[in-house]
């Protein structure tokens, strides 16, 4: 902690994965917060672990992509809707049959065929074979979000899929679709996100004093966040990329009004005493 008795907190707001959102969400609630913005939050990994500042906002794949040594998750901030969504101007069900959809996750390149079989699905270098136009470099997501916004724009595509952070950090402004959990609508195609989505993880060195922002996290999001990286660490590497997951703390009426709504006895008795009340 500086000696104004502020916490610095390293970030980086221009990759658009939501991180930098929940800093300047998390300073805006905390005055004892003070973000310091970084282009190359490696570095600022490296300076935090050699004692230069207290803390550091990331994703969770930054995170998993990027170990530093001396450096602990502490916390995350609460999780932001971690479902992908489709840009273009109508909803899956409804697009014209052989659309053109840019994903570059395998999961949803594959999911989208389940639904729609009739879709043409490309990625975004394979498109810009296609198109004849330079791709960006695919780890500059905005721009990547960008340059997929002009060609639906100029009519090469029909849609593509990105996060919903990388939206709003592309400031894109047309229509969007959830490709959503579907959760209690077993009728509609569910689909599952990749692993990680929509957790802003804070980072620090070990020792560090966890009460100075015990209120600013989440304790529901930490245990998803953890669920999911054991899961994920119990999976082999080459078949991770086909992997869709979501763990997340639900209330047990919700998921009793489920069962009765599929008519599963079966697991509703499991989960009820002889007096239909929740074990």
């Amino acid at each position: 902690m500086s000696e104004e008795g502020t916490l610095q907190v390293y970030y980086d707001p221009s990759l658009g994965d939501g991180a930098g959102a929940g800093a300047r969400r998390l300073a805006a609630k905390n005055q004892a917060i003070s973000l310091h913005s970084t282009d190359d939050l490696c570095a600022a990994a490296t300076r935090l672990s050699q004692g230069e500042g207290d803390l550091m906002a990331c994703s969770a794949e930054w995170a998993i992509a990027n170990p530093t040594s001396g450096l602990t998750v502490v916390g995350t901030l609460a999780r932001k809707e971690p479902t992908l969504i489709m840009v273009s101007d109508d909803k899956m069900e409804y697009l014209a049959k052989s659309a053109i959809i840019v994903a570059e996750l395998e999961l949803c390149r594959r999911q989208l065929l389940r639904a729609r079989a009739d879709l043409e699905i490309h990625t975004p270098q394979s498109i810009a074979e296609l198109s004849g136009i330079e791709c960006p470099e695919l780890n500059d997501k905005v721009a990547l979000a960008t340059w997929l916004e002009e060609l639906r724009q100029r009519g090469e595509i029909d849609g593509f899929v990105i996060s919903r952070s990388l939206f709003d950090a592309a400031n894109i402004k047309s229509r969007r679709h959830t490709l959503g959990l579907q959760r209690g609508e077993s009728s509609r195609q569910r689909f599952l996100p990749p692993p990680w989505q929509g957790f802003t993880l804070l980072m620090a060195r070990h020792g560090f004093p966890l009460d100075i922002i015990i209120e600013d996290l989440d304790e529901s999001a930490f245990l998803a966040f953890n669920l999911e990286s054991k899961i994920m660490h119990g999976i082999d590497e080459y078949i991770r990329s086909f992997i869709g997951l979501y763990a997340g703390q639900r209330q047990i009426g919700t998921v009793l009004r489920e069962l009765d709504a599929d008519d599963d006895l079966h697991l509703r008795t499991e989960l009820t005493d002889a007096y239909d009340k929740p074990l």
